[in-house]
């Protein structure tokens, strides 16, 4: 049986040489760029939320920047973080929050695909626990070149 070609990690300290960049609170009007991450939303009045969540080593952050969901009430759409360059892997931390009316206890996706945008070909997705005043890290590495 052939090995998958992508490999799903939920804690942070398991991605080797990693980077981790700590968002600041974006505004989805203008959106922003962190490293070499430009961050979009779709559209762009996608939602953003500061909470005093903090994170630990296996799921980091301060507990500050964006959020976004379909299925959270009220209903915010997705954000496209797109790279400058193919890297080996990538992850992201979901903060869970119930936090002025809005519930985002419900897991979140990260999806990786293979052009800009959010476009072309789904090359892998790993979901969230989800949960409660949480931050919770989900990423993927490839197992071939990035």
């Amino acid at each position: 049986m052939a090995k998958a070609a992508i490999i799903l990690f939920d804690d942070f300290t398991e991605m080797r040489n990693a980077e981790f960049y700590d968002t600041p609170a974006l505004s989805g009007a203008t959106g922003g760029t962190v490293g070499d991450i430009a961050i979009t939303g779709e559209p762009a009045s996608a939602c953003g939320v500061t909470s005093t969540v903090h994170g630990d080593d296996a799921n980091p952050g301060n507990g500050s920047g964006w959020f976004a969901g379909v299925d959270q009430t009220p209903g915010c759409p997705q954000v496209t973080l797109d790279l400058s360059a193919p890297v080996a892997g990538f992850g992201v931390c979901f903060i869970h929050v119930n936090q002025a009316g809005i519930n985002t206890s419900n897991p979140g996706r990260l999806r990786i695909f293979d052009s800009p945008g959010g476009q072309g070909r789904c090359i892998g997705e790993v979901a969230s626990e989800g949960g409660t005043n949480m931050i919770d890290f989900v990423g993927m590495v490839s197992r071939v070149a990035p």
